[in-house]
């Protein structure tokens, strides 16, 4: 019994060091620790002929050999459940962290989508600036050019507004003179 008390203070030992050593360090000594107390177990009812629940001494060894392989599956378990808050989460919260995992998946999956539609209308979108810059370009080259015909437009309409109005006057004048014979030939 002293063993196992022994063996109990090492395994504490052992988990307080597990955060320095490392969590798989802390399980391959803990399975041996643990083999260790199966063994000692089983040699203990060897010795002695003991039998447990009314089985045979042989089988009961076989029962403590599996109580053993079972006890190292859930000490490494337990062990890494103290040690690592990320493995006991991985553990109790396998569906959940299983779901978001396929749901950012399926995020990522979307967004690669989303990125390539983008990044097809972005091209779109570039290809029709060009377009546009080379309609605006026209545009503006046929702005230039009828602003420079209206120009020489204007600049023919006050020209003939200009000879309108001489001619106005030339008309006025040529009437003024033909008043003046009409009245010089009624005189």
């Amino acid at each position: 019994m002293i063993r196992l008390g022994v063996l109990f203070i090492l395994v504490l030992l052992i988990a307080g060091a597990a955060r320095v050593v490392g969590i798989l360090s802390f399980l391959i000594i803990l399975g041996g620790i643990v083999s260790y107390l199966g063994d000692l177990l089983g040699s203990y009812f060897g010795k002695r002929r003991l039998s447990i629940f009314g089985l045979r001494p042989k089988n009961t060894g076989t029962l403590i050999s599996l109580m053993t392989g079972t006890m190292i599956t859930i000490a490494t378990l337990g062990g890494a459940m103290l040690i690592s808050e990320d493995y006991k989460d991985a553990l109790l919260n396998y569906r959940k962290l299983k779901s978001d995992q396929e749901s950012l998946v399926r995020i990522n999956q979307d967004l690669k989508t989303n990125e390539e539609k983008l990044t097809r209308v972005n091209s779109e979108l570039k290809s029709k600036e060009v377009e546009l810059t080379r309609v605006l370009e026209g545009v503006e080259a046929s702005f230039d050019r009828i602003s420079g015909e209206l120009k020489e437009a204007e600049e023919v309409r006050a020209g003939l507004a200009e000879e309108i109005e001489e001619l106005r006057r030339d008309k006025e004048e040529k009437l003024e003179q033909i008043r003046l014979l009409a009245r010089a030939l009624k005189q």
